[in-house]
């Protein structure tokens, strides 16, 4: 890479020297050396000056092919620009995509917790007021034996009176 910076420099000084010839050399080379090491970017920039230098010595030809290349890898580094640019968006939509869902499952799953606590607290209150009325049930029939009980106990004592006056005048 320092290699191929230092040939383009190169080609840069001699075209400002007005050694279009030496120029043109540097930047050929310049051009090999990145086919070898894949630098798009020098790529771009030497066929953009070789434009340059083919148009001052009036190789309109080789200007027109020197452009049509400069264009050609300008373009398609643009186009690997916007595929990045396009994948971060559609990466970064599909992860705001996920976390909303997962947001709405955490509200729906919150809300059937909510109604798990509420059907929960409905049974409970249902078993509570059960066991209320069975215990009203079973107080209000021991009160009704207990009645039953002291009214017999009421008519044993008054049969037991009736019988021991009975006796008493079957005696007299």
């Amino acid at each position: 890479q320092g290699l191929l910076g230092s040939y383009i420099n190169l080609a840069e000084l001699y075209m400002n020297k007005n050694n279009y010839n030496v120029s043109i050399a540097y930047f050929n080379q310049a051009l090999t050396m990145e086919s070898e090491i894949s630098q798009p970017y020098a790529a771009q920039y030497c066929y953009d000056k070789l434009t340059e230098v083919y148009r001052r010595i009036g190789d309109y030809k080789k200007a027109l092919d020197s452009h049509i290349r400069f264009t050609a890898i300008k373009d398609s580094l643009s186009n690997e620009r916007n595929i990045k640019n396009v994948e971060t968006l559609t990466i970064q939509y599909e992860t705001e995509k996920k976390e909303k869902e997962i947001k709405l499952l955490s509200v729906e799953n919150r809300l059937k917790e909510v109604e798990i606590n509420n059907a929960n607290n409905r049974f409970y209150a249902s078993l509570g007021g059960i066991g209320l009325i069975m215990l009203t049930v079973f107080l209000l029939f021991n009160r009704y034996k207990h009645k039953q009980r002291a009214t017999l106990a009421e008519e044993k004592a008054l049969n037991q009176k009736v019988g021991f006056r009975s006796l008493i005048e079957g005696e007299e």
